[in-house]
């Protein structure tokens, strides 16, 4: 509820508008009145309302006095003058003193009730930006304490919007919402949805919604809960028919996928084919049981199965570019075993060795106006009209890494200026960057760099 303080020399008046007008009904409480200008100025300052409603003619001081003493301490409060005196001046003089309403004795309610409709909206939106700056910051330091204190009656569920924003859930007072990246939304609530109410608050544009409730972790950071909520909010990806998910994926199926990674990777170095193929069943019968993240470890360990000098590099980590590359995880899948593949092939020795570097020069100057888009090595190899086996062996001959190393080494000196030469968020610092996740911008730089994005902008500032 927002908070009304009441000053009127007048108790009849002070008591009909205390009674008379629907305060609640509009999202607001009386918190207090006063019946001279000293005593509201005294209780203004403790009570520190959102809207306060005075007469303009009160004994020690008057109503305009009282908004021009108020008024620099208590920027965003709003101001009514009530006044019996209807004549031009007190209005102009009202408006001098920057005032937000004007109304007339005798009060009328439906008048008082328009300027309540009105202050509500922007009270409310600057409470929602509030909320969302507070639980933007509280993930970025993984306060839990400031988490739950984002809503006052402590955080019950944690809900990540993947596609679209769920607008059913803003502007509640149980609510705190902020943008996590691009096409993802976080919201905190205290109160608890059911899988079914979900459904029908997300709009057609939503394609996922991942949902942590508490008790499940009560104990670990924000980071943790906001990420599990992400993991479960690509449950489309992973189950074409699974659009809203509550419940967290099996750790025994997780560990056995992980083991059979493990054992691929030692497969494909020994070129043992066979083993390949029965690994690679091995770990897609058990996708349905695993999340978005075993599948992009997936692709992370691709590195690892090309030969010393040089490969294939295909997908950047991340849940983004699975999701943006393949419809849902089995055609995802099926590109990840045909790189397996490849990687156990004998290397091509037919391609032509370079002997100018001007198309590396080319595909560097690219990548530095283009890191927001995170150009993938197919996608480069088409634009420059060369293969892409050819790209990527030239691409580490002349510059020592791979295309992807590249490009990450480009973004961390992007993320690093905009921190310590702008005032952007840390978020909207990812977003400039390249990186569509947040969480995973994080911790990518905290990996390279030992310290997260904050830390880093605030040791710079010193």
């Amino acid at each position: 509820m927002h908070k009304v303080f009441l000053a009127d020399d007048e108790q009849y008046i002070l008591d009909g508008l205390a009674a008379g007008i629907p305060w609640e009904a509009q999202g607001f409480t009386v918190c207090g009145t006063a019946g001279d200008g000293k005593s509201a100025l005294e209780e203004i300052g403790r009570l520190r309302p959102d809207v306060v409603f005075t007469d303009i003619r009160m004994p020690c001081l008057s109503g305009l006095d009282l908004i021009a003493r108020v008024k620099p301490r208590l920027s965003g409060t709003f101001f009514v003058v009530i006044s019996g005196h209807a004549e031009f001046e007190y209005a102009k003089t009202a408006i001098e003193h920057g005032v937000d309403g004007y109304v007339l004795k005798p009060i009328e309610t439906d008048e008082v009730v328009a300027h309540l409709v009105k202050f509500r909206r922007i009270l409310d939106l600057r409470l929602s930006e509030a909320r969302s700056s507070s639980l933007m910051a509280s993930i970025e330091d993984d306060d839990g304490d400031a988490f739950r204190a984002c809503l006052h009656g402590g955080v019950v569920q944690s809900i990540v919007a993947n596609g679209a924003r769920m607008e059913a859930l803003e502007g509640r007072g149980s609510t705190a919402a902020c943008r996590l990246a691009g096409n993802r939304w976080l919201y905190v609530s205290s109160q608890e949805y059911m899988p079914r109410k979900l459904h029908a608050m997300a709009a057609a544009e939503v394609s996922g919604v991942g949902v942590v409730t508490a008790g499940e972790d009560g104990t670990g950071a924000p980071s943790a809960w906001v990420g599990e909520a992400i993991v479960r909010s690509y449950g489309f990806f992973m189950d074409p028919g699974s659009r809203i998910r509550t419940v967290g994926y099996g750790s025994d199926a997780r560990q056995r996928y992980l083991h059979l990674l493990g054992l691929l990777s030692h497969q494909t170095l020994r070129k043992d084919g066979p083993g390949v193929e029965a690994t690679l069943a091995g770990l897609r019968d058990l996708l349905p049981e695993v999340s978005i993240t075993e599948l992009s470890r997936s692709w992370s360990l691709l590195d690892s199965l090309y030969p010393p000098d040089g490969g294939d590099e295909r997908v950047e980590p991340g849940f983004h570019s699975l999701v943006e590359r393949w419809p849902d995880a089995r055609a995802c899948f099926a590109d990840f075993a045909r790189a397996v593949h490849d990687a156990v092939l004998p290397p091509f020795e037919g391609e032509p060795e370079a002997t100018d570097n001007r198309l590396v020069t080319d595909v560097i100057t690219y990548l530095r106006g283009n890191l927001e888009g995170s150009p993938a090595l197919p996608d480069l190899a088409e634009r420059f009209h060369v293969g892409h086996v050819y790209l990527s062996r030239l691409f580490k001959k002349e510059t020592g890494m791979g295309l992807s190393k590249y490009l990450m080494r480009l973004k961390m000196e992007r993320s690093r200026t905009l921190l310590a030469k702008t005032g952007l968020s840390v978020n909207e610092v990812a977003q400039e960057s390249g990186f569509g996740d947040y969480l995973y911008f994080r911790k990518v730089f905290k990996r390279n760099h030992g310290v997260t994005p904050t830390e880093y902008r605030r040791r710079e500032s010193l």
